[in-house]
This record gives C-alpha cells, structure tokens and sequence, in this order.
C-alpha cells in the first residue's frame, strides 16, 4: 500500500474524484484506493448502481451534468463542505472549465483543487489560443490553426479538419472537403466555436506528463495510440520512451509553469511531431502510464500535499491492449 505522507506531513486526505463513470475514473480511484491515509469519495452525473465503480469509493454523490454550471458548482461545493473534503480532482474537461474557473469558492472551503495553474487551464483548453502561444517556439511545432473564418490563411488546402475551440475528446470534429462545407459551417458557427486545420493523416502520440513546480522534478511517460476509440480514447498502445517527445513535453510543462497532470497529444507526420492538444487533466489511458511503472495519480496527489513526487523511472517498450469487464452491482431494481 502506498502512504500518503512517506517523504512529508503524513496528514490525511478526504479526496472526492469526479465523474467516477469516465475513462479514466478507474485507474484513479484504484490507484487513490490504495494510498494509506486517504478517504476517497466519488460523484458521477449517474447514480452509483449505474457505475462498476462506484464499488471503488467510502462514499458516493449523484451531481448534475457540469453542463448546468451554477447547478453542478452549487452542488459540489455543498458536498465538499458536508464530507469535509480536502482535495477534489475532476476527470473531465467540462468538469474542469467549471472548478478551475471557481477556484477561490472551494479555497474559501479549504479545498485543494488538484489541476494545473489557471492560467495553464486557460491555454490548454482553446485550441486557438495553445496554437498561437507556442507556434513561434523553437522547440515544439503546432499543427497550423485559424479561426475558421480565417480558413485560407491556411496553406494545405482541403480537406480540412473543423474542431470547437474548447472541444472535449472528438466531439463536434468535422472533415471539410470543400468550400461549400466551409461556407455551410460558418452560417452554422455564429459564436465563432471553430477552428480549422489541415486534414494531417498521421500516427497519434500521447504522453502523460507530471511536474511539481516547487522543485522542477518531472515524469513523462509516451505512447503511440494504435486503436482509438470514435472519441479519441487509446484502446491498444505502444508504450515507448521516446526522447524527442520526452524533451518537447518537459519543454511545454515548463514554459506553462505546470504544477500537476496533464495530457499531451502529438500527430507524427511527414517527419514531424505536431503538437495537436494538451488537457489538463489526467489521461483517458493514464492506467498505461502506471503499468509503465509511474503512478501519475498518487504523485499528482502528492504534489497537492506539498510532497515530492517519485523521480522519473526507465520503462521498457511495451504493447498493451484494454478491454472491459462485467459486474452484478445491484439486484431487484429496475
């Protein structure tokens, strides 16, 4: 069993982890369930009978989806105040945009909101913005970006890949193949949602990466997605420790200032690894990272109770697959 506290205060930790259904929610709550000195609860838009695992937490709260912003805040704050929570890690980026942006509300209760800086959040989290802040950078290399208005500043020609600004997994991606299909999302775009780039075809690289910004120390772990599911999540992966991208994500968690887990993905093409995303959020695949032989969750723990996380560790290359699995969570109920 790993001791929160081994290298620091010992104190004991009330976490709640957010949408406990999610991909990742899993290797979380396995690897927090773990930690000696910790009392783990879980909340989930569904209710628990619903989840294989909610079987997993000390304690369970159905939430509404964080679509409904005021009504999801107003409901986890009022659990952290009955369950006395120290520490709320959220696993999914609507769930972020919400937390991240009331910060001081669950500071005022005492609550440590495990995520990166906010000012981390905000680039990660617009496509836009992520591109134009590192596309003069001499160590990493955006895929080329505009607002979808400003589509033929684009070089590559069609078709084009359309994505929302502040998109979540591949929700709302789209192939343009012409200028009828532009024009046609422009009088659909009246927020100015989108942006635009070139339809890259492409090996998908997704690295998991850990830094506590009160020492330096980082972990990255990399992997080649070889199936993913519609909405981006790595099924089959190559697991391998690839230097370049090792030395762009230490790069990128620097120059962001990153206290805390995030997800870097990269498109390999044409001899160039593209920085495509960065989520500031644990991985759906985040349990490759840990059978790598890193524990990101339990050190990003760490690194919120003021501790220092384990040294970077040498893995093997490795091809591991996932599945799924079947449980009776309940009987008699309908």
């Amino acid at each position: 069993m790993s001791e929160i506290g081994a290298k620091g205060t010992g104190m004991v930790a009330t976490v709640l982890v957010t949408a406990i259904g999610s991909m990742s929610a899993e290797c979380v709550l396995r690897s927090l369930s773990s930690c000696k000195g910790v009392r783990l609860l879980g909340c989930d838009l569904h209710p628990a009978d619903w989840l294989v695992t909610s079987i997993l937490v000390q304690g369970f709260h159905q939430l509404p989806s964080a679509r409904y912003e005021q009504e999801y805040l107003d409901a986890i704050l009022e659990i952290c105040r009955q369950e006395s929570v120290t520490h709320v890690i959220p696993l999914t980026d609507p769930e972020v945009d919400v937390i991240s942006s009331s910060r001081k509300r669950f500071f005022d209760l005492g609550v440590t909101v495990c995520l990166p800086p906010s000012s981390c959040v905000e680039v990660c989290r617009d496509k836009l913005v992520l591109h134009d802040r590192f596309v003069d950078d001499h160590m990493v290399r955006p895929i080329p970006s505009r607002a979808l208005a400003q589509w033929k500043e684009l070089s590559s020609g069609f078709p084009l890949l359309a994505k929302p600004r502040n998109g979540r997994s591949s929700e709302g991606v789209m192939k343009l193949e012409n200028e009828e299909d532009v024009a046609h999302l422009l009088r659909r775009d009246q927020d100015r949602r989108y942006v635009v780039q070139p339809f890259y075809l492409g090996a998908v690289h997704v690295v998991d990466v850990l830094r506590n910004a009160s020492t330096g120390t980082a972990s990255v772990v990399c992997r080649k997605e070889l199936i993913r599911t519609s909405n981006g999540a790595g099924l089959s992966v190559a697991i391998h420790a690839c230097p370049v991208l090792r030395e762009q994500a230490e790069w990128l968690a620097d120059q962001l200032d990153l206290h805390g887990c995030i997800c870097m993905e990269f498109l390999e093409y044409s001899g160039t690894y593209f920085l495509m995303d960065i989520n500031p959020r644990f991985s759906a695949g985040v349990t490759f990272s840990r059978m790598a032989g890193y524990d990101m969750v339990f050190n990003t723990l760490r690194c919120f109770l003021g501790e220092e996380i384990d040294q970077p560790v040498e893995y093997p290359d490795l091809i591991v697959a996932r599945g799924h699995y079947e449980r009776i969570i309940s009987c008699g109920i309908v």
